[in-house]
């Protein structure tokens, strides 16, 4: 009888049945070591590297807007020390859409 000449890690497996045992206990001994290693937290830590502020005054001009609005949100953030970069940008009417009418 001839030996197969099938090639592959699925021919090595099923003609070597202790390489396959071996990767099996390697991989269930790695994963139980992972397991008790791995760092898990129920409220894990994270940074929130921006904050969006829109706000909505239908029937308003920019210039109200920004008196009664824009300013004060400037001014309560301004003593934050974390904030890189501040700005505002303003979208057009025709942008935004009819959203609140």
């Amino acid at each position: 009888m001839s030996k197969s000449t099938q090639r592959g890690i699925i021919a090595l497996f099923a003609n070597n049945s202790v390489a396959a045992n071996l990767l099996m206990a390697f991989i269930l001994i790695m994963g139980t070591v992972s397991y008790f290693l791995i760092q898990r937290q129920m409220f894990p830590n994270f940074e929130i590297n921006y904050i969006s502020v829109t706000a909505s005054y239908p029937g308003v001009s920019a210039q109200e807007i920004e008196e009664t609005i824009l300013i004060k949100v400037e001014e309560s953030l301004k003593d934050v020390t974390e904030i890189k970069k501040g700005g505002d940008r303003r979208l057009p009417r025709w942008w935004c859409g009819d959203i609140g009418d």
